[in-house]
């Protein structure tokens, strides 16, 4: 219906170079939800079908469709504007909006109640039955008050954008624009531009309670020599899931202070923190792990670390002398005790 009301309103057929019957007719480019086509052209069966200007490896046609629907027909009014003092309110984290623009960006306000894991996706509209045609590609963001982004998705190649983000208590925006990807101006072309990415969008959203984080194992007290590397772990539950910080309380010390990757400690804002080279030095430092997400923290009771002197290797075993005759076999296997890791050297 599209191509045809096209024509009504003055414009041609969208096809290839060089012009021939058999190029008269562009079916578009790409594969499942990263397909598309122009509407003048033959885009059937495309994820995404626009107004075109020809912004396509070897196009035929160069008419600016939207330029010439616009003497005819009005755009459709812009709302909400791109700024948070006129965002339109969310009731119950979905509604929907209408890109009238190239270039145009929309912009809501939600709010949350509570400390939540907050899902948005929205959706260009489509055909129902098989959900194919949709004229506009989005782009999703969400900042807080303070225009800091909090999450962000491009559709990864799809028409449809979606982001799943725990957030506090208070008020937050979204910001729905049309968007392009790839480059189907190549000779091999991918994607489209932002020009024809128009039209409406369903904005569906959900919310979760989440749990704070719970602790279901956490290492014991460690013995080791100077030398050695050594591994304190913990595994905690929530949702979302917590991130990690460890802390060392030095002997002797009151304070415990928060762990930095370094020469000395690797994953220490994962679930599992490693001593690389412990020293006598450490001997009777403890290890404590924090467990955090939005809906709170849990702390792993702290454990110590035991380092003793690393004792000197010791070789026993080794025969006094050997009498072999040219050509024989000789194996050594001399007995070596010391603490590890051991390097060893023939001489």
């Amino acid at each position: 219906a599209s191509h045809e009301m096209g024509h009504n309103l003055s414009l041609s057929h969208d096809g290839l170079l060089p012009n021939s019957t058999a190029n008269e007719y562009y079916s578009g480019h790409g594969y499942g939800s990263a397909s598309w086509g122009p509407i003048m052209g033959s885009p059937y069966g495309r994820s995404v079908t626009q107004w075109s200007k020809g912004e396509y490896y070897s196009a035929n046609n160069s008419q600016d469709d939207l330029a010439i629907l616009a003497g005819h027909l009005n755009f459709a009014q812009a709302a909400p504007a791109d700024n948070n003092s006129a965002a339109v309110s969310l009731a119950g984290l979905s509604g929907y909006g209408v890109i009238g623009t190239t270039g145009e960006a929309d912009r809501f306000s939600i709010t949350v109640g509570s400390p939540s894991i907050v899902t948005i996706t929205v959706t260009p509209f489509a055909t129902p039955s098989d959900k194919t045609g949709g004229d506009a590609s989005v782009d999703l963001k969400l900042y807080d008050t303070g225009n800091t982004l909090m999450a962000s998705d491009t559709g990864n190649y799809a028409p449809s954008a979606s982001v799943t983000v725990p957030l506090a208590a208070g008020t937050y925006y979204l910001r729905i624009s049309g968007v392009g990807f790839g480059n189907p101006l190549a000779n091999s072309p991918t994607g489209y531009t932002s020009y024809g990415s128009l039209g409406q969008y369903l904005i569906l959203g959900s919310s979760a309670t989440p749990t704070s984080p719970s602790l279901t194992y956490q290492s014991s007290n460690q013995i080791i020599f100077a030398g050695q590397s050594v591994n304190f772990a913990v595994y905690a539950n929530g949702n979302p899931a917590p991130t990690y910080q460890w802390q060392r309380l030095a002997a002797g010390g009151s304070t415990w202070a928060n762990l930095g990757d370094s020469t000395t400690y690797a994953g220490t804002s994962t679930n599992s923190v490693a001593v690389n080279v412990a020293t006598v030095a450490m001997n009777g430092d403890q290890f404590r792990c924090v467990a955090t997400n939005i809906a709170g923290a849990s702390t792993s009771t702290g454990v110590s670390l035991t380092v003793n002197p690393a004792v000197v290797p010791a070789i026993s075993g080794m025969p006094a002398s050997l009498t072999f005759n040219y050509g024989d076999y000789l194996s050594l296997s001399p007995n070596v005790t010391g603490t590890t890791p051991i390097n060893y050297q023939w001489k």
